[in-house]
């Protein structure tokens, strides 16, 4: 059996590795985003405005060197699902939609398997085909609102704002100034270039604003004692060469009403979908920008 990937010992550590005060499993919400990098408050960058997970990173864990395993999402999107790099699952190459390995599973059979009701809203985009029996519902609709009563839940919804397709997406009203930009040394320092990055930059606050408001919507409607929060993207910045090393931003957080961490963590350990570990109970990924 392969070791534990970042993805499956994440999930595994808030369904087995519970504080002794917790009796009941967390409900899990999973946020993602597409084509960013750590172009956000969090991470330092003065030109971000990304306030809901800047505060979801102040309060929990925050990684400092994630990194996304291919640069592109299908191939991204087969590691997370499957804890396999897209070389060894044969699902490296877009659309392969090749079958995963007697005995293999994506992670959200072992959540099910676990008691949970699984969703994602709503993109999948893998390179594997998927068996039968993945999620309870995968659709635009999917939603914990729909679980029957008093089981746990694991909820990914994700964010298309930032999808490299909106970068030069035209007409945009224009929040930052392209002035302001920094345009790294592989990209040539034109004003259409300038456009670019600026435009990247608001659409990654759209994609802040998408989960500040699912957090808000969970925090007033689930009362379950102990929960767990995660906001991830699949790979990195959607501009040319910009993808070639993708550092992904990344953080963690698991709040209780009866125990709360200790805010303000830094990880800097090398962590990526495919070989890292983390006790953590909360996960915060995002791709990386032009």
């Amino acid at each position: 059996m392969p070791l534990p990937t970042l993805v499956r010992s994440a999930l595994l550590s808030f369904v087995v590795a519970l504080p002794a005060v917790a009796a009941e499993r967390p409900n899990i919400l999973w946020l993602t985003s597409e084509d960013h990098g750590i172009e956000m408050g969090c991470y330092g960058d003065p030109l971000a405005r990304t306030p809901n997970v800047d505060a979801l990173a102040a309060k929990g864990m925050i990684f400092r060197r994630a990194w996304s395993v291919h640069p592109v999402c299908a191939p991204a999107r087969t590691v997370i699902i499957s804890g396999l790099y897209a070389q060894s699952s044969g699902g490296l190459h877009m659309r392969s939609m090749v079958a995963m390995g007697a005995g293999q599973r994506m992670y959200p059979q072992f959540l099910r398997e676990a008691g949970y009701y699984a969703t994602n809203n709503s993109k999948e985009d893998y390179n594997l085909r998927k068996p039968e029996g993945v999620w309870d519902d995968s659709s635009g609709q999917a939603h914990w609102r729909n679980r029957p009563a008093g089981k746990p839940f694991f909820a990914i919804f994700n964010s298309t704002k930032s999808h490299e397709s909106q970068i030069r997406t035209r007409p945009h009203q224009a929040v930052t100034d392209p002035a302001r930009v920094r345009v790294p040394a592989y990209h040539p320092d034109t004003p259409e270039v300038r456009q670019d990055w600026a435009q990247y930059y608001d659409k990654v606050s759209e994609a802040d604003a998408d989960a500040g408001a699912r957090l808000r919507s969970w925090r007033r409607r689930d009362s379950r004692t102990t929960r767990s929060s995660s906001t991830m993207a699949t790979t990195g910045v959607g501009c040319p060469a910009a993808s070639a090393g993708p550092r992904t931003p990344a953080c963690t957080y698991r709040w209780s009403s009866i125990s709360r961490p200790n805010g303000g963590n830094s990880r800097r350990r090398n962590t990526s979908p495919a070989d890292a570990r983390t006790g953590s109970s909360a996960l915060s990924i995002s791709r990386r920008p032009c």
